[in-house]
C-alpha cells in the first residue's frame, strides 16, 4: 500500500517551479519593454507600470516562498551545505528586490516621479534576470556533485 504523501512529489514540485519561472520570465519581459519603450511617463503609463510591478512583487513573494523554507535553496544546502554563503547571498537578493520594487512603485505614483524611475525598473529587471541565473548556476552545481557527475 502506498502512503498518501504530505507535500508534491518531485516531478510536481519541480513542474510547479519549472511554470513559476516561465510565468516569472513572461511578466517580467513584458514590464522591461513597457519600461525601456516609454518615453513619457503619463498617468496612465504610470498606473499601467505600477499594476505591472505590483503584480509581478506578488508573483516574486510566492516565487521567492517556493525556493526557499523547504525550497529547492533549501534542499541544496542539504545536498551541498559549502553552498550556504551563496544561498544566503541570494535569499538576501529576495528581500531587497521586494522592497526596490515597493520603492520604485511609490515613485511612480508621485507627482513628478523622478526622470530615474523607468532606469530603476529596468535595473530592478536586470538584478532579477542575474538572480535567476545565479539561482540555476547553483542549483545545476548542487545536483551535478549530488550525482557524481561534472564537465
Amino acid at each position: 500500500m502506498i502512503s498518501p504523501m504530505t507535500h508534491d512529489p518531485p516531478s510536481g514540485r519541480i513542474g510547479r517551479i519549472v511554470a513559476d519561472h516561465h510565468a516569472l520570465r513572461r511578466e517580467s519581459s513584458e514590464l522591461l519593454v513597457l519600461a525601456e519603450h516609454a518615453r513619457e511617463l503619463d498617468h496612465t503609463l504610470r498606473t499601467t507600470l505600477v499594476e505591472r510591478l505590483g503584480r509581478l512583487c506578488e508573483r516574486l513573494r510566492v516565487h521567492f516562498a517556493l525556493e526557499e523554507d523547504g525550497g529547492y535553496l533549501s534542499e541544496v544546502l542539504v545536498r551541498r551545505p559549502g553552498l550556504r554563503v551563496h544561498v544566503t547571498r541570494l535569499q538576501r537578493q529576495h528581500g531587497t528586490m521586494l522592497a526596490e520594487g515597493t520603492a520604485i512603485a511609490s515613485l511612480l505614483l508621485s507627482m513628478p516621479p523622478p526622470r530615474d524611475v523607468r532606469v530603476r525598473v529596468i535595473r530592478l529587471l536586470e538584478s532579477l534576470r542575474e538572480h535567476e541565473l545565479a539561482e540555476h548556476d547553483l542549483l545545476h552545481e548542487a545536483l551535478v556533485a549530488d550525482l557524481g557527475g561534472g564537465d
